[in-house]
């Protein structure tokens, strides 16, 4: 073998010497295991991301592999180039059964944000579920039949995942008809290079824990689950921030323009009466001319201004990323 290879993973919360939760940097830790391949693990702490570690991979995303003295980023193209450099055991993927399970973690994390039981969210899991469970009817103990390959190491870290956080946080398992799918977990999760590269259960609930509130869109929360569960946290609680303060954005425009058309219909109703009526928030004490320095020098400071009730609909006002 050449120089042992160098891997940064991400280090558990609150225990930045023991590894951590990512299930992307685990499919990376399975590829070198299954192939034998010597390397070396930085463990990250991505609260206090040390300066070296932001220098080789600028987004601060884990996991990057460093492999013939070059920093590589993404597990996709990290696990092809291990193929690559280190062909035997092969892992290759027959392309027939690449896109096997690919859906899973995609349905997983729509259901696990879902608050509504009606979405149809948990049916679209079990859907992707049950098409993994007849896939492994007729071939198995792995997806692409008796050997082990790049499709099972991508998939076992999620649902590793799935299994642990839908248990947790919504007291919900696979279906015990799934046999063929239970089986398939038991035997990916029993082998020793998953034992050696797992994560603990407490560390992988403490790593969803914050990540659940305040998302709307599947991809948009898809991709922050990467960033979040694997190197970008700060991210998280900024968008949490957002969306709150987008919320506050929306409210004040509300009250702005209900205030507005009061005055218009009403031309004669007292501010004290608007204020009583919609709590005494600057924004609902609406003067009849709109002084740039209530304000600031944004254009809707200008006065006077007229606004027809009808520009602020009940939605148009949202903000652009709310």
């Amino acid at each position: 073998m050449a120089l042992e290879l160098e891997v940064c993973a991400k280090a558990a919360a609150g225990a930045p010497h023991i590894l951590g939760d990512c299930p992307f940097t685990q499919r990376v830790l399975l590829t070198l295991e299954e192939k034998k391949v010597p390397y070396k693990s930085h463990l990250i702490d991505t609260s206090n991301k040390p300066q070296w570690f932001l220098e080789v991979s600028p987004e601060g995303k884990v996991p990057v592999v460093k492999i013939d003295d070059k920093w590589v980023a993404d597990s996709d193209v990290i696990v092809g180039i291990i193929e690559d450099k280190y062909p035997q055991p092969s892992l290759l993927t027959p392309p027939e059964f690449a896109s096997v399970g690919s859906k899973i973690f995609g349905a997983f994390v729509k259901f696990l944000k879902s608050k509504d039981p009606n979405d149809g969210s948990e049916q679209a899991l079990l859907d992707e579920l049950k098409a993994l469970n007849e896939h492994l009817k007729t071939h198995s103990p792995f997806i692409a039949g008796e050997r082990i390959t790049a499709v099972d190491l991508s998939l076992a870290p999620k649902l590793f995942h799935l299994d642990i956080v839908l248990s947790h946080f919504k007291n919900w398992t696979v279906p015990e008809s799934l046999t063929n799918v239970h089986n398939y977990m038991k035997t990916l999760f029993a082998r020793e290079s998953f034992v050696k590269t797992k994560p603990e259960k407490e560390h992988v609930i403490a790593g969803w824990a914050p990540k659940l509130d305040g998302f709307n869109n599947r991809d948009a929360f898809i991709e922050e689950v990467h960033e979040g569960i694997c190197g970008n946290d700060a991210n998280w609680h900024g968008r949490r921030e957002g969306v709150a303060s987008s919320g506050l954005l929306f409210l004040s425009f509300s009250f702005l323009s209900i205030s507005i058309f009061l005055r218009q219909k009403h031309p004669n109703t007292p501010s004290k009466f608007i204020a009583n009526t919609f709590g005494s928030s600057p924004t609902a004490l609406v003067p009849t001319e709109l002084e740039p320095k209530t304000f600031g020098p944004s254009p809707i400071a200008l006065s006077p201004i007229v606004l027809e009730p009808k520009t602020f609909g009940s939605s148009t006002t949202r903000p652009k990323n709310y």
